[in-house]
């Protein structure tokens, strides 16, 4: 399980990464599009001496997403 996770995460990080790297393409512009996930504001604890602030977001783009299914893909090839 923790290797499949793995695989994902790589693969989602790679897609990103290759998205990044082709965005100055004009004909590949559309795999990086984005979309965000999460709370954009930060949610902010106030104990009196000590202040949390929390934030979540999540960037998935095209490239992502398919950088995500050939991480699953190469974890059941190779499991």
């Amino acid at each position: 399980m923790v290797i499949l996770l793995f695989c994902i995460l790589s693969g989602l990080t790679f897609g990103n990464f290759l998205g990044s790297v082709l965005e100055s393409v004009p004909v590949l512009d559309a795999l990086n599009y984005q979309q965000n996930f999460g709370l954009l504001e930060p949610v902010e604890i106030n104990l009196g001496f000590l202040i949390f602030a929390f934030r979540f977001e999540i960037s998935i783009s095209l490239l992502g997403v398919v950088g995500m299914l050939l991480g699953v893909g190469a974890f059941r090839k190779w499991v």
